[in-house]
């Protein structure tokens, strides 16, 4: 048993007998983020998603979040409607809870690929006042930590004028949402280069700046035309040439630092199309249906392609669209998200950044064989939890964040990973014969 213990910023491996290997300390920048969109679809179900899919997430859009023309938000078609009412919702709830449980981050997602509410509610200031409030106000009473902006219909000729509305609308929500708080957008990808057909001048420029995360829609292009150069709608070797060009254009327009190159997040289909050559239509094919289809989405091979592209890059990680459509079993290595959680932990998994410190209690003994993932930003306590055989708890502060732990027991079997910013601060843990106790 060990008590009262401060470990400086090295690693110790405790294994049948104690050793120890010093590791000179290495700065550590965030990457690796995993983040899913995920719709609710009038499902009803409080546990979804489940813990098993939590555990490898480390960021959760929640869509279905509307843009009225009036400045007002609603909730979309899919929401469960029972439980919605103004600023509150159980589902919502019990997803924020429990994400944040397990130290993952939640924001709304605003808008979709066919909402148009946005060109009103932002076309003079009065309306764009009102609904920066709502959004501010909507993420402070529901604990979440940020919203996603997805302003789609701005790709179409007919609304090219309206970007300085959008610009607007990112600084106004910078000005008034807490800084600790994520701003993301979601931009689609049809032109291999941020510089062409959807962002004049200047405008990729102002977006970078306004947010703290680009999710790149690299997904539902046209393929098979050759201005594109998409073979299918979120081919691979495509996407990551275009996340790539992404970071050579922030380069060489003064955006090319390890946190702006950070910014940019790779996009993920667990969808295909059964349809025409060169057409985004037709029927939608979901991963989980097993269903071969002529416009394919991400295969298992694809997403782990787009993890080691971002994560050998620099860049911040992987978003994808949509949690629903890949298998319910994520300890299945046929899910998409089973092998983007594999590949990014080959990669070194995801260290959260110190944007907003606060202490994380996790108090929860892992009930799931294999690994299981606790990260914050900030401090956390690890406190009377025992870690079984067959599992491995891994548990990540952020940058300058320190780890302490009361009263943990290590069975045999069992391997308790403590990977802090800062310090780990062991005041009781009793690691058993056969048991693994690793500090980084």
């Amino acid at each position: 048993m060990i008590k009262n213990r401060l470990i400086r910023k090295y690693t110790v491996i405790l294994a049948l007998a104690v050793t120890a290997v010093w590791i000179m300390p290495e700065a550590l920048l965030a990457q690796g983020a995993v983040v899913a969109y995920v719709n609710p679809r009038g499902i009803n179900d409080p546990n979804f998603p489940s813990d098993e899919q939590l555990f490898r997430l480390t960021h959760i859009m929640v869509v279905d979040i509307k843009c009225n023309s009036d400045g007002t938000m609603g909730k979309g078609s899919n929401l469960p409607a029972s439980s919605w009412s103004g600023n509150t919702n159980s589902w919502l709830t019990n997803l924020v809870d429990r994400a944040h449980a397990n130290g993952i981050k939640v924001s709304i997602s605003i808008g979709s690929g066919t909402g148009t509410g946005f060109e009103g509610a932002t076309d003079n200031s009065t309306k764009l006042n009102a609904f920066v409030d709502e959004i501010v106000s909507f993420v402070n009473n529901n604990g979440l930590d940020g919203v996603d902006i997805d302003w789609e219909k701005l790709k179409q000729l007919t609304l090219l004028n309206k970007w300085d509305q959008y610009i607007a609308l990112l600084t106004k929500l910078r000005a008034e949402i807490p800084s600790c708080k994520r701003i993301s957008v979601a931009l689609p990808t049809a032109h291999p280069s941020p510089s062409a057909m959807f962002y004049p001048s200047g405008i990729s420029y102002q977006i970078w700046s306004s947010v703290d995360a680009i999710h790149l829609m690299t997904y539902d292009n046209p393929y098979s035309v050759s201005e594109n150069l998409w073979s299918t709608h979120s081919h691979a070797g495509n996407s990551n040439s275009h996340i790539n060009n992404w970071a050579s254009w922030g380069a060489s327009n003064g955006l090319g630092t390890a946190a702006d190159q950070k910014k940019l997040h790779v996009g993920c289909a667990f969808h295909g199309y059964d349809a025409g050559a060169g057409v985004v239509a037709g029927l939608k094919i979901l991963y989980k249906d097993g269903t071969s289809c002529n416009n394919p989405g991400d295969s298992l091979f694809d997403v782990a392609s787009k993890v080691n592209n971002s994560y050998s890059n620099g860049y911040g990680g992987v978003m994808f669209w949509e949690l629903s459509y890949d298998l319910a079993d994520a300890t299945n290595p046929n899910s998409l998200l089973y092998k983007i959680w594999y590949a990014n932990e080959a990669q070194g998994g995801y260290f959260p950044p110190c944007t907003c410190p606060t202490t994380l209690t996790y108090t929860t003994s892992p009930a799931i064989l294999g690994l299981t993932t606790v990260r914050h930003e900030g401090n956390i306590i690890i406190q009377n939890v025992t870690v079984n055989n067959g599992v491995t708890l891994n548990v990540k502060s952020c940058v300058n964040g320190s780890i302490t732990v009361n009263n943990v027991i290590v069975l045999s079997g069992g391997k308790l990973i403590l990977d802090a910013g800062n310090d780990v601060i062991i005041n009781e843990i009793d690691v058993k014969l056969g048991a693994e106790l690793e500090v980084l």
